[in-house]
């Protein structure tokens, strides 16, 4: 068999396999095409699905509340539309502080944020978050539950896009440290800390006389074993994530400087779309799903642990409280602008109706 022939077959093999794919692939959209009609023909259509973010996963009472808001109406829909779960914040380039915007822009459907988080993209939620506005458990709730204080978030998001659909408290921020107690304002003075996420924080530490610094947890740690960095500013559960214990941490103040809040919310765009039937299915599966945070008792759970591993848990008096918030005045005159002074002022109202305690 000469060269020449060889090559011809070759060549004529190469088309036939070709144009066998090209036939084979014609068929499957034709199969294709035919499906999607027969499904069109009897009514039948792809079930809609909606995505629903949250920064943290379900070990975190915000991921805990978010998974099983989505089940819940998942459970409730009944195939009208399904709601896909998306923890770590995938839908914002695993940025919390970018997911409200994320949220605006139509990437993400629903969402469960912490205001904290959220509140250098919406300063007006940054009205729950001032430093020792709401420092004990039960000014917090007075707060979430204060119907001024509701009525006017929810009039700020929906200007924004946004509808929220519930609140519910979130506990508060602790400041952990490596030798130094902490006890007053001084005691903060050139304090090198870990502050990650919102500008609030970060300036009220300033404000404190305070080095805040924004570190990812493995520099931290490297930092924390090189003697360069005093403490961290966290939640209890994320500290005990972090093992702290292992990093050595041995102080831990309890000291009501930053409430927070989980907010639940959909698009504003879709949510008009929904009958009120839908509106209220979405509304107390919210409701609902609070519960599954147990945010009062995951902190409480996770201060006994990191009392078990040898940390020493301080808590702030109102005493203490009311010298810190002194301290930081400067951080509520260049805050309230932002956050809109109604506001504020209905969430100190809020708060003072409560009993003024450290902590219950």
């Amino acid at each position: 068999m000469s060269a020449t022939y060889r090559a011809v077959m070759m060549r004529r093999i190469g088309t036939a396999i070709v144009l066998h794919g090209i036939a084979m692939a014609g068929s499957l959209a034709l199969i294709g095409l035919l499906t999607a009609h027969s499904a069109v023909a009897q009514g039948v259509s792809p079930v809609p699905e909606l995505k629903l973010s949250v920064v943290v996963a379900p070990l975190y009472p915000m991921g805990a509340a978010a998974k099983a808001w989505g089940d819940a109406v998942n459970d409730s829909a009944k195939g009208s539309f399904t709601v896909k779960f998306y923890p770590g914040a995938q839908l914002a380039n695993r940025d919390a502080t970018q997911e409200f915007q994320a949220l605006k822009a139509g990437q993400i459907d629903l969402a469960v944020g912490s205001a904290l988080q959220w509140s250098d993209a919406f300063p007006p939620l940054a009205a729950v978050n001032l430093p020792w506005i709401s420092p004990g458990n039960k000014q917090l709730a007075a707060v979430i539950a204060d119907a001024d204080v509701q009525k006017q978030l929810t009039a700020a998001l929906d200007a924004a896009g946004v509808t929220l659909v519930a609140i519910a408290p979130l506990r508060h921020r602790d400041l952990a440290t490596q030798s130094r107690v902490i006890a007053a304002p001084a005691d903060l003075k050139d304090l090198r800390v870990r502050v990650r996420g919102a500008k609030l924080v970060t300036d009220t530490y300033v404000a404190l006389g305070a080095q805040p610094t924004g570190l990812a947890l493995a520099d931290a740690q490297a930092a924390f074993a090189a003697g360069t960095l005093d403490g961290q500013d966290a939640a209890a559960v994320t500290l005990v994530a972090a093992r702290a214990w292992g990093t050595g941490t041995h102080h831990v103040v309890q000291w009501g400087a930053f409430a927070n809040a989980m907010v639940f919310t959909v698009r504003k765009s879709l949510w008009q779309t929904w009958p009120e039937a839908t509106r209220t299915m979405v509304r107390d599966a919210a409701i609902t799903a609070i519960d599954s945070a147990k945010a009062y008792e995951r902190e409480h759970a996770a201060h006994d642990e990191l009392a078990r591993n040898g940390i020493t848990l301080t808590r702030t008096t109102s005493a203490g409280h009311a010298a810190f918030r002194a301290a930081v005045e400067p951080v509520y005159k260049e805050w309230t602008p932002r956050i809109g002074a109604s506001l504020v002022e209905a969430v100190q109202k809020a708060a003072e109706k409560a009993a003024p305690v450290a902590g219950n």
